[in-house]
């Protein structure tokens, strides 16, 4: 599968319409960091903070799986003969594979 690229952050949000219809509807746009890219439209308010989050929340999850993954390796290196931390190790090793799942979704490289 091809890698794909996300709209380079920092992601803000734009004005808000109104859709009138069967109800009111309040929706606004996120768009991406070139002020013309949109990214997400007709995003409920309330959804609005987590959205325009996503490219930080990306790379945090990045730094976050791979410092966790240098973690992992040295503690299973520097501990094999102390089971003292053990849980600590596969709490690690689960985090890290479920990072990396997510990292792979958003990408669309699956391993």
């Amino acid at each position: 599968m091809e890698k794909i690229e996300h709209t380079p952050g920092p992601w803000h949000a734009e004005g808000f319409e109104q859709i009138c219809g069967n109800g009111t509807f309040y929706g606004g746009l996120i768009m991406g960091a070139d002020g013309e890219t949109i990214v997400a439209q007709c995003v409920m308010p309330h959804n609005m903070p987590i959205v325009r989050s996503v490219p930080e929340l990306f790379d945090a999850l990045k730094a976050v799986n791979a410092a966790a993954s240098e973690a992992l390796f040295f503690l299973r290196d520097v501990m094999r003969d102390d089971s003292r931390f053990d849980e600590l190790i596969q709490r690690l090793d689960e985090a890290t594979d479920v990072g990396y799942a997510a990292i792979a979704k958003a990408t669309g490289v699956q391993p």
